[in-house]
């Protein structure tokens, strides 16, 4: 994808959006296998974000990499129902209210229209 030199040379803002935390809930069946699969693929998932971040610390430290994800509220949703779309927005609208989001959605917001943040 990037045919020569660093990413962050070629990047000047980086968004990345999360979709929540996940919650391990009570499944029929074989729940313990269930439950730590579940619970992998959450712990690899915020292993690799946190390791893209590392790798990538030049476009932080220069306020290019911003990282978005609801930390409470969207536990028991899933992606694909979207009849509760009012607890969804409800959730997001607590996450951006907080004052360290408003400043980092802000200083992204700045960035990507050319302003200095």
């Amino acid at each position: 994808m990037w045919l020569s030199g660093l990413l962050e040379d070629k990047v000047k803002c980086l968004v990345l959006v999360g979709t929540g935390v996940l919650l391990l809930m009570p499944f029929k069946g074989d729940l313990i296998g269930i439950g730590k699969s579940l619970l992998a693929i959450a712990i690899e998932m915020e292993k690799t974000v946190e390791r893209f971040c590392r790798d990538k610390l030049r476009l932080d430290e220069a306020g290019r990499y911003y990282r978005f994800n609801v930390l409470r509220g969207l536990e028991d949703i899933r992606l694909e129902e979207l009849e509760r779309k009012n607890a969804i927005i409800a959730a997001i609208d607590r996450y951006i209210e907080l004052q360290v989001v408003f400043k980092q959605m802000k200083a992204c917001a700045d960035n990507m229209s050319g302003r200095e943040c």
